[in-house]
């Protein structure tokens, strides 16, 4: 339930940052899909179900407030999340005989690199369909496709690896538990600290009988 929640929570921050913020940063006209890599990256990490349930996600916030092109953004959400899944599956079991150092890149910098390569196919298509529909295209609509793929794949450098740390990290590695821990042992040493302290009233006075005197 929490990594639902945690998947859902990053999707919609992704949509939020998207719409809200990074149309202000704009590189060359073009924008940094952080959307597309939120999905992937639930794919990546936490498998089909995952990928898919979020690319449907994903497909209802676009479509729902945005409403442009209904249907290719259904089936790009959609492929992201497959994608990732897709992935995430088959990179553990990457296996090259004598090129360990390959091997390891591969599984370290496939996932950047496949975001980019699916961000050039998908604004390719975006921009087939606007030709398609009788829409004058610049210069800058045919570059578009391989602006988005290579900031995508930077982008995804750090992205992907945080966001999988995020949907996959467990109850007790989350800041709130840190803390609670750190305040529970505090608490557990002050009282460890009280146990020891021997009890110092009387220490050293002598042994009076009663009502008798000392000599």
């Amino acid at each position: 339930m929490r990594k639902a929640v945690r998947i859902g929570a990053a999707i919609v921050l992704a949509y939020l940052t998207q719409s809200v913020f990074l149309p202000h940063l704009r590189v060359g006209g073009v924008m940094i899909d952080v959307f597309t890599i939120t999905v992937f990256t639930a794919g990546f990490a936490c498998g089909w179900y995952a990928g898919l349930t979020g690319g449907l996600l994903g497909a209802l916030l676009l479509e729902a407030l945005s409403g442009d092109m209904p249907g290719l953004i259904t089936v790009a959400s959609l492929g992201a999340g497959a994608l990732g899944a897709g992935l995430g599956r088959s990179l553990p079991l990457l296996a090259l005989a004598g090129r360990r150092g390959l091997e390891k890149t591969i599984r370290r910098f496939g996932p950047m690199v496949a975001v980019g390569l699916y961000c050039i196919v998908k604004e390719a298509v975006y921009v087939a369909y606007f030709y398609l529909v009788g829409v004058d295209l610049a210069w800058i609509h045919v570059k578009v496709p391989v602006l988005s793929g290579l900031l995508a794949a930077l982008a995804a450098l750090p992205l992907v690896p945080l966001l999988r740390n995020f949907m996959l990290r467990a109850p007790q590695d989350t800041f709130l538990a840190h803390r609670l821990g750190k305040r529970r042992e505090r608490k557990e040493n002050k009282e460890r600290k009280k146990k020891k302290q021997p009890a110092t009233a009387g220490v050293g006075a002598p042994d009076v009988p009663e009502g008798g005197t000392i000599v």
